[in-house]
């Protein structure tokens, strides 16, 4: 086991980032230890940690993110101190399967042809709120109904993460069903564009409230927009989030409103659909903001839980399991 002060030494050198490209993790589910045993390809170089751990010159817009990350570990059969590098995505660079994307308003026009709405959330979080009409089942279940091959359908969740509704849906397509489909931006982008939904308005807040795991997840699609209203300086900002583009906290409400429509429209003239997320130091500002910027941009709009602060202890946590595994991630997930 890594001793702490080693533990925090390492995350010093590494940046934050790096280790958020490791592995994706399911929603609201830290990592567990068993989860992270490396296989015979990701073989280990013995070697020291880097001699220079000089500070980086401060990041500009055009700065490359990393393209591998090392973790280091305990060798369990010499009991050495090795480094593992493993090969990165860059930040950005996934992208959505745009055959299986449907848009809200496109969907709105189709539910009139019998489109049906399958809602893949937890039954609690379906009865909170949902799409009138709308089916609840589980995302593994969707293949064994079999009904569903002669029906049009959307696989929707709140929005804030897709990327395993758009692998099923291609799957789903494979097994004959023709129709399926992901409600592009999901509950989210649905409410935005004023669809209906039934249920308690009040727990709609949380629609707009992204996790940590689930950013985890989402963090290197290319319809992302992250926009810090964080004080700390942008440098410190992209260790953790390489692509965040800084607006200035210290404005007044009207002006941070007018600053992040200016950057939303900037960015939507290239002919993104975008999902925009604003970061702040620690949470605390979400509601405020929430209330400011609700409706002010057509794109869906999500806040970061905990901020950035808690973004940062997300992954010293998940790199202290690592650590105390004695083994890296498995190699493939730097790319799943």
């Amino acid at each position: 086991m890594i001793a702490s002060t080693r533990l925090r030494k390492l995350m010093r050198i590494l940046p934050c980032a790096t280790l958020a490209m490791i592995m994706p993790l399911r929603a609201d589910h830290a990592m567990s230890a068993d989860q992270s045993k490396p296989q015979t390809s990701a073989k280990p170089r013995k070697q020291s940690l880097p001699a220079s751990t000089a500070p980086q010159q401060p990041a500009t817009e055009k700065t490359e993110p990393a393209t591998e990350c090392a973790v280091e570990s305990i060798d369990a059969r010499s009991n050495q101190r090795v480094t593992y590098s493993v090969p990165l995505p860059t930040p950005g660079s996934r992208k959505r399967v745009s055959a299986c994307m449907l848009p809200p308003k496109q969907a709105a026009k189709q539910v009139k042809d019998g489109l049906l709405f399958v809602d893949v959330r937890a039954p609690d979080a379906f009865a909170r709120y949902r799409i009138p009409g709308s089916l609840n089942l589980p995302l593994s279940f969707v293949k064994t109904k079999a009904f569903l091959k002669q029906r049009s359908f959307a696989l929707v969740n709140e929005g804030r993460q897709s990327g395993e509704l758009e692998a099923t849906c291609n799957e789903l397509r494979a097994a004959s069903f023709k129709g399926a489909f992901v409600l592009q931006g999901g509950l989210s982008a649905w409410r935005t564009s004023k669809g209906s939904i039934d249920g308690d308005s009040l727990s709609l807040r949380d629609l707009s409230r992204m996790g940590n795991a689930e950013l985890a997840q989402e963090a290197n699609y290319s319809d992302w927009l992250m926009l810090s209203v964080a004080h700390a300086p942008l440098t410190d900002v992209r260790e953790v989030l390489p692509q965040a583009v800084a607006v200035d906290a210290g404005a007044d409400d009207r002006k941070l409103v007018a600053a992040v429509k200016a950057v939303v429209s900037k960015r939507a003239r290239k002919g993104t659909d975008l999902k925009v997320l604003i970061v702040d130091d620690d949470g605390a500002r979400n509601d405020k903001l929430d209330a400011a910027l609700t409706g002010v941009v057509p794109q869906s709009l999500f806040f970061l839980e905990g901020g950035l602060a808690g973004y940062r202890k997300f992954w010293s946590d998940q790199a202290t399991l690592w650590a105390a595994a004695s083994r890296p991630p498995r190699k493939p997930a730097c790319g799943a």
